[in-house]
């Protein structure tokens, strides 16, 4: 099946800079100790709210390391270049293939720097680890979270259809994501107005809904509770993939009419 060999050629593509790896790895550790001493100063009063968020932070900067995708960069490239023209003669749907390929990617990311920074949270910051139940609601939850990442940073990649340069918009939606996704600040710790634009938005479903998994306390039925969040979370992935079907194939029939 083509679509396993992409993956596996993602899985390879992501363990070729090792030097990349180590650095963010130094990074998000940075970030880590950065961000506990934040909430420490804001929470040191309640231990048991500073004690959330310290392991908010830690999950968030574990799934930061691991979405790093490739995708919406060679997508707006090969774009740029006319060499979509050539992927576009190859025996699979580029799209499904860009996809395959960056689960290969975030696979080799959880395996490599996801779980040495998990260790090392766990070591140097006493990272908090849910019962087995949280853990694999909440890796449910990151791979839907990884999909509408990859949807939405592909359908503002096909801007380069229309625009001679996505590079600029790629970086406005990951600031985007970083403010409105709970990644940095959950919905609960920002203002009512911005709380309702949150929620109304795909983005929290990339990283606080996760997160929360990871971090429930909840001993609620699963029928009750969980059903309905990765329903809420499926919903907005088949809307985003109805969307970037859309405009991708406006894209190459455009592309077509022009001539290739």
């Amino acid at each position: 099946m083509p679509y396993l060999k992409i993956m596996q050629l993602g899985f390879k593509r992501a363990f070729v800079y090792r030097g990349k790896v180590i650095l963010l790895l130094l990074s998000s550790i940075a970030s880590i100790f950065i961000l506990q001493k934040f909430w420490l100063a804001l929470y040191g009063d309640d231990y048991t709210q500073y004690i959330y968020v310290a392991n908010y932070a830690m999950v968030s900067q574990i799934l930061r390391i691991v979405y790093r995708i490739n995708a919406p960069g060679t997508l707006s490239g090969r774009i740029r270049t006319g060499a979509i023209s050539v992927e576009l003669l190859r025996p699979w749907e580029y799209m499904n293939s860009l996809l395959f390929e960056d689960f290969g990617t975030i696979v080799a990311n959880l395996a490599s720097s996801g779980l040495v920074l998990f260790i090392m949270a766990r070591l140097l910051f006493d990272m908090q680890i849910p019962p087995i139940g949280n853990i694999v609601l909440f890796l449910v939850s990151a791979f839907l979270g990884f999909l509408l990442l990859f949807l939405v940073k592909a359908i503002v990649a096909m801007a380069c259809f229309w625009l001679t340069e996505a590079f600029y918009l790629l970086i406005l939606v990951d600031v985007v994501i970083d403010l409105l996704s709970g990644q940095f600040l959950p919905t609960w710790l920002v203002p009512e107005w911005l709380e309702r634009i949150m929620n109304a938005l795909p983005f929290v479903w990339i990283y606080q809904k996760p997160i929360s998994l990871y971090l429930s306390q909840e001993k609620t039925m699963f029928m009750k509770e969980y059903v309905p969040l990765f329903l809420q979370q499926i919903a907005w992935a088949v809307f985003l993939y109805l969307m970037m079907y859309v405009v991708w194939h406006t894209a190459v029939k455009k592309l077509n009419v022009q001539g290739g």
